[in-house]
């Protein structure tokens, strides 16, 4: 099992690193060896929203005073894609309970590795420095939410626009 999941990074990182066909524009990968998205402190317009690397992980989630969830994504991952807009949602909707943190695993693959994630979207709730419980794969933001609220002691997440 091991040895798959090395090759299913390894395979990942190179696909990442690859240029596809259907890859143009400004941000697609460019000839001549992978590229390396800037780790920002927010990914995406949510303010809310923090990004973890291999070197940040402990500061950022296992040393949190607070409950975190992290994203284990893909930015060329279709149901990553879909995702985006739920996990900003609720980041706002539980920013009194939960800090929402976003681990790129073709830049952080030992990551990715170490916990275990085989399906794009991984999502892990760590409270204390330990993890929870974890779920992978692409959900509706009911399920996710449900899943917050098991596993996250918390008030009632503020209501925003969208549902």
């Amino acid at each position: 099992m091991k040895e798959m999941l090395i090759a299913f990074f390894i395979v990942l990182a190179i696909s990442a690193a690859w240029k596809w066909p259907q890859d143009s524009g400004p941000d697609a990968p460019q000839p001549g060896g992978p590229t390396t998205a800037p780790v920002t402190e927010n990914p995406g317009e949510n303010p809310l929203l923090s990004s973890a690397t291999e070197h940040t992980f402990k500061e950022q989630v296992l040393d949190a005073k607070m409950p975190v969830l992290v994203e284990f994504y893909n930015n060329d991952d279709p149901h990553c894609k879909n995702m985006e807009p739920t996990i900003s949602e609720l980041a706002t909707d539980y920013q009194a309970s939960i800090k929402v943190v976003k681990v790129d695993v073709a830049n952080n693959p030992q990551l990715g590795q170490k916990y275990e994630i085989g399906l794009m979207p991984g999502l892990i709730i760590f409270r204390n420095g330990r993890r929870l419980q974890s779920v992978q794969g692409e959900l509706t933001k009911q399920d996710l939410a449900e899943f917050i609220q098991r596993n996250v002691p918390a008030p009632e997440p503020r209501v925003g626009g969208g549902g």
